[in-house]
This record gives C-alpha cells, structure tokens and sequence, in this order.
C-alpha cells in the first residue's frame, strides 16, 4: 500500500526522458481533451514531472514544457471538435425544457464571457476539461 502512495515524481524518475515526455504529454492530451478525463491529475503531473526535470539531467525541460504546451493546445481542439460533432446532435435529439434551459444557461455563459472562459479554465482543474466541448455544442 505505501507503494501506491509514493509520490509521482519517485515513479517519474526511472522511466526514459523518451517515455516521460510521452506519458505526460497523453495525461495532459486526454485530461484536456476527452471528457472522461477529467478525474486524472494533472497539475500533480505537471509538478512532479517539473520536479523530475530539475534533479534529473536527462529530462530537458524545454522538450517537457513544449510537448505539454502542444498536447494542452490539441487536446483543447479536440474537445471543441468533440463538441461540435457530437454535441450539438446530441442536445437536439434530446429536447426536454431542462435541457433547453441547460442550453440557453451555457449559450448566456459564453456570450458574457466569450474567449475568456477558455483562456481561463486552463487554470481551473474540473473546468479545462468541460470548457472545450461545451464551447464546441454551442
């Protein structure tokens, strides 16, 4: 049991610079992009995997922080486009007064806020990964 406690950051360090880059670059991908990733931790990732970059030489942290940058940018896009094709379909198919207030509610949510809300839930864990889909229905 102490085992499936220990830190990310000591199960981090014995994996190839190679392998690093692409375990946290797919987490970031699927926890920003694909909405049953929402429970996966990525800021703890992201700062154990910083951590591993500090004491560990191999791990350059340029590389690290670039294919974070691009796996948050595409997952991002991806859950737009998951939102647009499935959806709005989605929402139509099921025309019940909840769901129409539901629609209406998110529609006022992103005319107030616009690009904003996007920018935005970058930073808010549970919110980055509904922002993106949510926008793509609308």
């Amino acid at each position: 049991m102490i085992e499936l406690a220990a830190s990310f950051d000591e199960q981090f360090a014995s994996i190839a610079p190679f392998v690093l880059y692409l375990l946290i670059g797919a987490i970031v991908f699927v926890e920003t992009g694909i909405l049953f990733g929402f429970f996966l931790p990525g800021d703890s990732i992201l700062f154990s995997a910083g951590l591993v970059a500090a004491t560990h030489g191999e791990v350059n942290i340029v590389i690290l922080v670039t294919v974070i940058f691009i796996a948050a940018f595409f997952g991002d896009q991806i859950g737009f486009v998951l939102g647009r094709l499935v959806g709005r379909p989605y929402l139509e198919k099921h025309n019940s007064p909840r769901m129409q207030k539901m629609i209406a509610r998110s529609e006022g949510f992103y005319e107030q806020t616009g690009w904003w809300a996007v920018v935005a839930a970058r930073f808010f864990p549970w919110i980055r990964t509904f922002v993106p889909p949510i926008a793509g229905a609308q």
